[in-house]
Order: structure tokens, then sequence, then C-alpha cells
């Protein structure tokens, strides 16, 4: 008689050892991608209101809500970072986030001087490497 593991409980083993990899490589990129799509926003549809007012709309295309005072925008041309004024998509209201999947309407004042206006803007959410740039033509 050899002595062993019987091949039935070498394969009990070996299935236990692959399940095991795959929920720690499960575990693993859960968490990866959450954290790459967690605070990415869209930038769409730039337009000049009354030759001084550059209005954009912000989309979240992560899976948690993001506070509008977490987007951080930055006025190209001059350099800084600018306070943008928030509403819901249909301008009738006041938001102070945006869920997932959401759109907000954000607007600032257009700093650039000269005609015709090009005003450029940098879009990111705090923390996070993902930026989206905008820019906006005033007439006036």
């Amino acid at each position: 008689m050899r002595k062993g593991i019987t091949p039935i409980i070498s394969i009990i083993i070996l299935l236990l050892i692959t399940v095991g990899m795959a929920a720690t490589a499960w575990t693993y990129m859960s968490s990866f991608m959450t954290g790459i799509t967690e605070g990415v926003v869209q930038v769409t549809n730039p337009i000049c209101v009354d030759g001084t007012e550059a209005v954009f709309f912000i989309k979240n295309m992560g899976t948690n809500a993001i506070p509008t005072s977490s987007i951080i925008c930055t006025d190209e041309n001059i350099g800084a970072s600018v306070d943008l004024t928030w509403m819901d998509q249909r301008a009738e209201g006041t938001i102070d986030r945006l869920d997932s999947n959401n759109v907000g309407r954000a607007s600032v004042t257009c700093t650039t001087i000269g005609a015709p206006k090009t005003c450029s803007y940098s879009i990111m959410v705090e923390d996070k490497t993902s930026v989206s740039r905008v820019q906006v033509a005033c007439a006036g």
C-alpha cells in the first residue's frame, strides 16, 4: 500500500487554492476600478451668455456622489482657481452635489480681455488626477 494524498483530496486542495486566488484577484480589481471611476467628470456644451459668462455642463461619470465644493475650476487665462456658480441642469435651482450620472450647470465670469474672447478652464475633482479642459468662445 502506498502512502500519500488521495487524488480526490488533492483535487479539492487545488480547487480551494484556485478559488482563493480568484477571490483575491476580484477584491484587488474591484477596489482598483472603484478608485479609477470615482471622481471622474465630463464637461459638455460650453456656451457664452451675454458675452461675459461662461456656462458649461458637468456630468458625474463616477460611481459616487461628488460635492460641488470639491470640483475645482482653474481659469487657464489667469492661472488661478475660480468659483463656479452651480445650478441643476435646467437652471431651476442650486445644487450642492452631483450624484452618479447626474449633470450640473456651472457658470463663471469670463476674465479674458479683448474681442473675441476665448476663456479656457480646467475642471477636476479635488485629490484626483482626471482633468477636463473646456474652452468657451465669447463675442464681447
